[in-house]
């Protein structure tokens, strides 16, 4: 009985755009009850709508955050990925 060879599934992309690996320091200013509060970060890759990064910081789906050098975002999800670790965060850019 000949083998049958296993069919590549290829996996459809859902994102809007391309995204391009990029480690760029950012700072991530969020509104608190306190006023502005700013954390460091770091991008892991950006396209043309958003931004995924890396930032021991709290953040929150739905929360705005402005990035200096990108502008608004909106917070879309978070990834905590343990204790002492960063959490990772998708954000979409609005403005």
């Amino acid at each position: 009985m000949p083998k049958k060879k296993a069919e590549a599934k290829k996996v459809e992309d859902l994102r809007a755009e391309e995204r391009f690996p990029e480690r760029i320091p950012v700072s991530l200013r969020v509104q608190s009850d306190d006023g502005e509060v700013e954390h460091g970060g770091t991008t892991i890759d950006i396209s043309i709508f958003g931004l995924q990064v890396e930032t021991h910081g709290k953040l929150e789906p739905g929360q705005l955050v402005n990035v200096p050098k990108f502008g608004d975002c909106i917070v879309v999800w978070v990834r905590n990925l343990g204790p002492g670790k960063p959490c990772q965060a998708g954000l979409k850019m609005v403005k």
